[in-house]
């Protein structure tokens, strides 16, 4: 069983399918499932990579979407006889063949798999000669046949003949002034001259129709009524012989059926080589290694919905360790981590390309099994809790040693300390199962669950406890915190509410510097970068510099991203002594510490040069006052405007 669609892997199927041209391939694509034959995978890996190489090269194979040659295909196949049209798709669809064969054989360089597939492709030189001799842009041609071309210079004279006639009697008829115009007509594929109703009678022959307002009657003269008969009995031969001509045709095409079949397959291959080839390229997907051994060692990956700038994840999973509880802050990337692992190993079974480093190793696996998201069901009137649950018991059911289990928030839903326990309880039976485990949670009894189990490790998402920003990346040997008090602290909640909560909690009273310092102290720890750095003694000098720097992070005009605010603001001019800038934010002005400010836009990349600042960060009133005060003029009135602050 594979969770397909909590994972993602119908919707990047969905995806690559519409890189597709020809139907088939498209659900070929869609219909992709995971396999566990490793020769399988390794064989169709390689097969894209290649495809990859080639579209470096020349950004596109020659291959066009066969919506023609199938409508054809699928009548010879009914053993009908083909008309011109679709005798001409076929005639395409071989030069498409041929044009894709002598592509595929330059490029054996670097693409020395499939390009030897080519060489099954048969373009069926004679049979496209032939079609080609018969018919040109959906017409049968005279020279298909002796007796066509017979027919149609019969015709051509005879119709000449109709139209000499006629422009005789028009020429006697407009100096009567008889005709409506001097135009000749068709009438039911026979020659007519348009008459003036009131005059009808005045020109022999028969009317064949009459304009919508009755002025005008079309009319058959006499003189070429047997040269029109003959004419049409050349168009009654002319159409049995070109019935003739596309019988015999067809049932020669009928007799390279095998072939024409073989060589579609062919294209709708390379199809669908060519979509998955260019997703690859557009998600930056890797060949990477597919084994057995039920053990993930991912580096540098990334979610492929997440785009090329997503922050990799780095990560070891089965080897030293089968289960992992991760831990962190809401919207820390928890589910993300899950839903990464999970899809790339489904796409890494589907024979697809992985947006990972290609050191990248992954496994195949008997089952994937997912809970991801709360569920809930109004048409089935489930809470969150019993569709987790619902979701669970399944699992349990099918998980066994070759199974990867991805859990999101085991045990939510309910009241905590039973639903810790619960969760305790899944872990320990699928760890009994030698399932291949991974669980997010908010739970500290999972946290102690993970520590105290062999086989089992905490990883924590780090955050960035003063720009209240997750980082996205995961460190495996510690658990992580929920940073609910921080965030709440840094997002303005009253003091005293968060000592009374940090009471109840922790038994001890709410230290509100020592808490935000000690977050900030660990982070700093624990962030990647911040490990590759030595801490070192600040000097005087450097203390100047860090002081000149805290005053000149914003210019006046610059835009600013407010994370706590959600929304983005103009600074309005410099800081004061405390490091709080003047920021305007939807019409309000608001002094706010440089800590809260993230830069956005610089001012010179939002106005052009010599731009007067002062129409975007003063009033309209305050630029009227200094403009008077400039000119020396009595009464000006000198405005403050006070801002509010934020701590």
């Amino acid at each position: 069983m594979y969770h397909t669609d909590k994972l993602s892997l119908n919707e990047i199927l969905n995806e690559i399918s519409e890189l597709a041209l020809t139907p088939q391939a498209q659900s070929a694509i869609r219909n992709l499932t995971p396999k566990q034959d490793l020769h399988w995978i390794d064989d169709h890996m390689r097969q894209t990579l290649e495809m990859k190489a080639i579209l470096h090269q020349t950004g596109s194979i020659p291959l066009n979407s066969l919506s023609s040659f199938n409508r054809a295909y699928d009548d010879l196949v009914k053993q009908a006889v083909l008309s011109a049209p679709q005798i001409d798709a076929i005639g395409d669809f071989l030069e498409d063949v041929h044009r894709l064969s002598v592509f595929m054989s330059t490029k054996a360089d670097v693409a020395p798999t499939i390009s030897e597939y080519a060489s099954s492709l048969n373009n069926l030189p004679e049979l496209r000669g032939k079609i080609r001799e018969t018919v040109y842009k959906e017409l049968v041609l005279d020279s298909a046949s002796g007796k066509l071309a017979k027919i149609r210079k019969q015709m051509r004279a005879t119709e000449d003949k109709i139209k000499t006639k006629l422009n005789q009697i028009i020429s006697q008829a407009d100096s009567q002034s008889l005709l409506m115009d001097s135009l000749i007509a068709m009438r039911d594929g026979r020659y007519v001259i348009p008459v003036k109703s009131q005059h009808k009678s005045k020109v022999s022959g028969r009317p064949l129709d009459f304009s919508k307002s009755g002025s005008t009657t079309f009319i058959e003269p006499e003189a070429v009524k047997q040269l029109s008969d003959k004419l049409n009995e050349y168009k009654i031969e002319e159409e049995n012989e070109i019935y003739k001509i596309l019988s015999a045709l067809s049932e020669e095409i009928a007799g390279s059926e095998r072939t024409l079949s073989v060589n579609r397959e062919g294209i709708i291959h390379y199809d669908g080589l060519s979509a998955k080839a260019k997703y690859a390229i557009r998600i930056n997907a890797s060949f990477v290694k597919v084994t057995d051994d039920l053990c993930i060692d991912l580096i540098d990956a990334r979610h492929p919905q997440l785009g090329k700038d997503a922050v990799p994840l780095n990560l070891s999973l089965g080897k030293d360790h089968k289960g992992i509880v991760i831990t962190g802050p809401n919207t820390g990337g928890k589910t993300v981590v899950l839903k990464t692992v999970g899809l790339l190993s489904l796409m890494a079974m589907c024979g697809l390309l992985i947006p990972a480093d290609k050191n990248t190793r992954l496994s195949v696996f008997d089952h994937i099994l997912a809970d991801i998201g709360d569920g809930q069901s109004i048409t089935q009137n489930l809470s969150t809790f019993s569709s987790h649950i619902k979701n669970i018991n399944t699992i349990i059911e099918v998980a066994n040693s070759g199974s990867l289990v991805l859990l999101d928030e085991v045990g939510s839903g309910t009241e905590p300390n039973e639903g810790a326990g619960i969760a305790v309880a899944i872990l320990e039976l699928l760890f009994e199962k030698r399932s291949t485990i991974m669980a997010t949670t908010h739970y500290s009894q999972l946290k102690a669950f993970a520590k105290d189990t062999s086989g089992f490790i905490n990883g924590s998402m780090l955050f960035d406890s003063q720009s209240l920003n997750p980082l996205y990346q995961i460190q495996l040997g510690e658990a992580g915190k929920s940073h609910a008090l921080l965030i709440a602290l840094k997002l303005g909640m009253n003091p005293l509410l968060l000592d009374r909560a940090h009471r109840i909690t922790y038994d001890q009273p709410f230290d509100q510097k020592a808490y935000s310092d000690m977050a900030h102290l660990k982070d700093t720890k624990e962030t990647p970068q911040s490990q590759a750095k030595q801490a070192k003694p600040d000097k005087p000098a450097d203390k100047v510099r860090k002081k000149a720097a805290r005053t000149l992070l914003f210019s006046a005009g610059d835009s600013v991203y407010i994370p706590f605010m959600k929304t983005s603001g103009i600074v309005l001019g410099d800081p004061n002594k405390k490091g709080e800038y003047p920021v305007e934010i939807k019409g309000k002005r608001f002094s706010l510490s440089h800590k809260r400010l993230t830069p956005f836009i610089e001012q010179k990349d939002l106005y052009p040069e010599d731009y007067d600042l002062d129409i975007v960060t003063k009033s309209w009133e305050e630029r009227k006052t200094e403009k008077k005060l400039s000119k020396g003029k009595k009464g000006a009135v000198v405005i403050h405007r006070d801002n509010q602050k934020i701590k």
